[in-house]
Formats: C-alpha cells, sequence, structure tokens
C-alpha cells in the first residue's frame, strides 16, 4: 500500500485522482486468494456465485467477506372466514441481510455473521421481547477436510427446506410448515462431518442448543439435542445444488439426496409457531423429519415430511385460566420445479398440516398450493419472482369452522 500512496505523490495533477482512486481501492478491496476463499465456513446454508468484497489484512492472518441481499415483495390477499370477506394489500422491504464471513489467524478458524434489518425479518411484534437483529454469529473451527466445530447462533440442521436459504428459495417463501415444527436458528455447539465410501457421499451434523430459539432471553433447565443424516447415493451435487431450490446447475447426471432429522427439546416453553403465547409450563416436544430431492436437466423434485409430538397433553394453563399449546401433529411438503434453458423457471408446491387431535378446536388443518415463475437474471443473486397461493383451512374437529385465502406475490431479490 506504501507504493501505491508514492505513486500518487509523484503522478501529475490530471491523472493524479483517479489513478490514486483505483489503486487504494484495488489494494484495500481486493478479492481474497483462492486458498483463502476456499477455506471460507460452509457450514451456514448460503449459496452464492460470487466471494462478496473481500479484505484481507497484508499478514494474511485476518479475511474478511462482505455480502448483503434485500427481498422487495408486493403481496395482494383475500381472506373469507365464516362469511366474512377482507381483502389486503402489503407491500414492504421483507428481508434486509448484511453478511460477514472470513477467517482470522488461520483458514481453519473462521467465523459467519448475518445481520437482518427489516421489521418483518426482525419479528417487530408486540409482545416480542426485542428485535431479533442477530440472524448467526458463529465461530467454526475445521479440523480437516472432514470434520469441523462451530459454536454461537446459527441454524439447526433440520429438514431441508429449513436450512436452504430464504434468498435461494424457487418460489417467493418458505412453506408455513417450516416455522410450525420447532425453532429454526438456536444457540449452541453444533459438528459436522463430511466423507464418502465407495463413491457414496454422506453427512452427519449433530447440535446440543438452548431450544429456545434466536431471540430467547432466558432458557429452561433442558437443552435441545438434534441429529442429522443426509445421504447422496448418486454423488455430490455441482455447486452444492443440495442447498438451494431449482436445478440452476442443470446437473448431467441425476443427482439424489435422502436426509433424516430427529430432535428432541427438553423443558421447552416454545409452541413451535403453533400459538402466538409461549407454554404455561414446560414441555419434551419431539421432531421428526424426512426429505428427498432429486435435481436433472432442470428438473428438481422435494418431498417432506414432518411430525411433532409430546408425551404430555400440548394444552397448558395459567393461573388466569389463559391457554396456549405446543403445536403437535403431522405436516407435508410436495414441490416440483423446472429451470429453462432460457433461466426462466416454474414450481408448483401442495403443503398439507394436520394437527393433532389433542389440540381439539383449537389449531387448524390447512392446505396450500402454491404455484410460481421465477426470472433468475445472476442466480438466486438476481431474480424476480411471483406466485399465486390458495390456503384452505378447516377446524379440528371438522364442522367447527372453516375459511380460505388466496394470496399472490410478486418480489426482486437483489445480492452480493
Amino acid at each position: 500500500m506504501s507504493n501505491a500512496i508514492v505513486l500518487c505523490k509523484n503522478s501529475p495533477r490530471r491523472i493524479a485522482a483517479p489513478v490514486c482512486v483505483c489503486l487504494l481501492l484495488w489494494v484495500c478491496l481486493g478479492a481474497p486468494g483462492p486458498a483463502a476463499a476456499q477455506n471460507v465456513a460452509s457450514e451456514v446454508p448460503y449459496y452464492s456465485r460470487g466471494s462478496g468484497i473481500g479484505i484481507s489484512s497484508q499478514d494474511s492472518l485476518f479475511l474478511l467477506n462482505i455480502r448483503f441481499r434485500l427481498q422487495s415483495r408486493v403481496g395482494y390477499e383475500t381472506e373469507t372466514d365464516r362469511n366474512l370477506r377482507l381483502e389486503r394489500l402489503r407491500t414492504r422491504l421483507e428481508r434486509l441481510r448484511l453478511r460477514l464471513d472470513g477467517f482470522f489467524y488461520k483458514p481453519e478458524l473462521t467465523y459467519v455473521i448475518q445481520l437482518g434489518f427489516s421489521d418483518s425479518d426482525m419479528n417487530v411484534n408486540p409482545g416480542a421481547p426485542s428485535p431479533s437483529i442477530v440472524k448467526d454469529a458463529v465461530i467454526f473451527y475445521r479440523f480437516n477436510r472432514n470434520l469441523s466445530l462451530g459454536l454461537g447462533l446459527t441454524n439447526l440442521p433440520r429438514n431441508r427446506q429449513a436450512v436452504i436459504s430464504s434468498g435461494d428459495l424457487e418460489l417467493v417463501d418458505r412453506s408455513p410448515l417450516t416455522s410450525v415444527f420447532g425453532v429454526q436458528r438456536d444457540y449452541g455447539l453444533q459438528v459436522y462431518y463430511y466423507n464418502s465410501t465407495g463413491g457414496v457421499y454422506y453427512a452427519l451434523r449433530g447440535a446440543v442448543t438452548a431450544g429456545e430459539g434466536d431471540n430467547a432471553v432466558n432458557s429452561e433447565k433442558g437443552l435441545s439435542y438434534t441429529a442429522r443424516a443426509e445421504l447422496l447415493p448418486l454423488g455430490t451435487f455441482s455447486g452444492k445444488g443440495d442447498y438451494f431450490e431449482g436445478d440452476l446447475e442443470r446437473e448431467e447426471k441425476p443427482k439424489v439426496s435422502l436426509g433424516l432429522t430427529y430432535n428432541l427439546n427438553r423443558s421447552t416453553t416454545g409452541t413451535g409457531g403453533g400459538s402466538a403465547e409461549p407454554l404455561h409450563e414446560p414441555r419434551d416436544i419431539a421432531a421428526f423429519m424426512a426429505d428427498f430431492l432429486l435435481k436433472f436437466r432442470g428438473l428438481s423434485v422435494s418431498v417432506e415430511h414432518l411430525t411433532n409430538d409430546t408425551r404430555k397433553s400440548p394444552v397448558t394453563a395459567g393461573e388466569d385460566g389463559a391457554e396456549s399449546y405446543a403445536w403437535v401433529g403431522s405436516g407435508q411438503n410436495f414441490q416440483l420445479g423446472y429451470v429453462f434453458p432460457s433461466n426462466w423457471g416454474v414450481a408448483i408446491r401442495h403443503a398439507r398440516l394436520s394437527p393433532d387431535t389433542r389440540l381439539s378446536s383449537k389449531a387448524q388443518e390447512y392446505r396450500e398450493v402454491t404455484l410460481g415463475a421465477s426470472r433468475y437474471i445472476k442466480g438466486h443473486r438476481l431474480k424476480m419472482q411471483a406466485d399465486l397461493s390458495r390456503r384452505q383451512e378447516r377446524a379440528v374437529p371438522p364442522g367447527a369452522g372453516s375459511g380460505g385465502f388466496f394470496l399472490m406475490r410478486v418480489q426482486l431479490e437483489v445480492g452480493l
């Protein structure tokens, strides 16, 4: 950098200013070298065709990559409930994320920090303890090419759609099922192991976390235990394609991933998304998740099955008689998509949610069908999307009430 400063001083005035600016930017914001970029942690799901803006120290002991993304969304919704019809037009910045990642001291010691700044991303709601700005704050240590350890706040290794970034979807947003079956992000210790045997690739992931989510202010005595296994019998996906939706890589040969997840959340006061209020009494909630993914020549097929259960009654009551419940039951996601060579994509998803009969009329049974189209300008980093959803809701048991709505959304995704 001192050479650049000397050159600036000795340059004619007419060209000194532009030359100095270019040189200083090149020196300060130069992209990391190939060896450094390859060692950035990949355990936090985040697909990118580029490496963002890189800043590295002169002694190569520190690397910082800066990325951002935003989702600007317009939605129109009509809802019908017991002969009442409501119409809503929603325009908002759905997500605004800033991501910092890299390594310090040595390439094996990496970090990921991700912040969310939009109201919807921070879960700014009445009664919430505080805005949830921090999405990821985790440090990884990679022992070797197969084994790594993470400590901090980040995604839990759950069902596939939950661990795929919200910016890497082929429809405007995730299925509503994702928020129902337990917390998505949690603080704790995670371990990752990747290997292959006889050409069959597999990944094992485990986590011991607090169990109360990314915005918890306290935790009960119980912890949350998560284990996930993924099997890729036909080899690895191009460009880590098992962690973004849509076959943008247009796999030349069929690629398949099978995933199984088990989670036991001990003494949790969370509701698993079924109720806005925390539980009045702690419950042990067990979740089982299985998923299947196929990609081949632009075609993608994804299937998920999820269940939640608790041995005690899912309904809890407070001293004032108010009730809250843990969501228990089952759900399925079925998704089919195709990406044309012109980088236009279409997708359809059918989601079904069936609460346990113990919830009686407290929880709704619903089915949702979503049809969408995407124009991938630069992969998932720059795209336009639109989808149309039809949801039908029915109280449990049948006859207690029903309703439904149409939802149309248009979204622009921009990222680095």
